[in-house]
C-alpha cells in the first residue's frame, strides 16, 4: 500500500518503487480496487491504521511471475547531440 498526503507524490512513488521491483526480478501489479476499498472503508482504514489526511494512493503487488516474456531485439543506439 502506498500511502501519502499528495496523489502525485504517492503515484511518483510508486512509480519508482515498480521500476526498481523489475529490476530485480520481480513482477507488479498495481491493485486499484484495494486501494479504492481502503479509500472507502473506514473500517479498512481503522485496520491499516491510516490517520486523517492520509490518502492510499495505490496498492502494489509484488512477486515473481507466473510467466516470463522474451526482451524485445535490440536497437541501434539513438545520435543524441547536445548543443
Amino acid at each position: 500500500m502506498v500511502v501519502a498526503k499528495d496523489q502525485v507524490n504517492g503515484a511518483l512513488a510508486a512509480s519508482n518503487m515498480e521500476l526498481a521491483a523489475q529490476a530485480h526480478g520481480l513482477g507488479v501489479l498495481y491493485s486499484g480496487f484495494f486501494a479504492m476499498a481502503a479509500r472507502l472503508s473506514p473500517a479498512l482504514r481503522r485496520e491499516l491504521g491510516l490517520a486523517r489526511g492520509q490518502k492510499a494512493v495505490t496498492a502494489l503487488v509484488v512477486g515473481h511471475s507466473a510467466v516470463n516474456y522474451r526482451r524485445t531485439a535490440p536497437k541501434e543506439p539513438a545520435d543524441v547531440r547536445f548543443l
